[in-house]
């Protein structure tokens, strides 16, 4: 796996995380009083830290929240996602199969992740706002509707980058399958 497309991946999200994480900073007094005695080098080492760190906690949130909405999903509309779910070979068998097409694979992955954080995140800021404005009817159900749409949104932008990712991963599985076959000799 490509170490460097994980680390962009996580702080790609980390930092659309430091939105909410901004938000919730300013409202803790003990930490808005920090004085960090070397200055700006540690300052910036806690923030690249807990940046990634954050990506790495939403990546896995994300996970678990977008695993719920197939299962979800695949209860309540078992005909259509059931053509989505026909693949039976691994990113390790499509990668040993050919690199290139792993390479890709692994790509396609990578903007699904980036999707499901953005999910996260999206959740999160909405919750924030819908927080802050509480006593403001007209604020926080304008912040609860806008955040619950960019919700769905980029729900749906996961949920089709995960359908492309299945569509190819089942045409390299179909490829392999084509070349293994092709390759085998002729029954006598």
């Amino acid at each position: 796996m490509n170490l460097r497309g994980i680390l962009v991946e996580y702080f790609i999200t980390g930092s659309f995380a430091l939105i909410w994480l901004g938000y919730w900073y300013g409202k803790c007094p003990f930490l808005t009083h920090l004085n960090f005695p070397h200055g700006d080098v540690l300052l910036s080492i806690i923030v690249v830290s807990v940046i990634y760190v954050t990506g790495m906690l939403v990546d896995f949130i994300g996970k678990e929240f977008t695993e719920w909405v197939e299962k979800l999903l695949r209860w309540r509309f078992p005909a259509i996602t059931a053509r989505q779910h026909a693949v039976n070979c691994s990113y390790a068998d499509i990668a040993s199969f050919n690199p290139e097409l792993g390479k890709q694979i692994e790509m396609r992955s990578s903007r699904d992740r980036i999707a499901r954080g953005a999910i996260i995140n999206t959740l999160i800021i909405t919750l924030s706002l819908v927080a802050e404005f509480r006593h403001e009817p007209g604020r926080w159900i304008g912040s609860a509707g806008l955040g619950l749409g960019l919700t769905i949104l980029f729900t749906r932008v996961w949920f089709r980058f995960q359908k492309l990712t299945n569509n190819y991963m089942r045409d390299c599985e179909l490829a392999m399958n084509n070349r293994k076959n092709s390759d085998a000799p002729p029954a006598s």
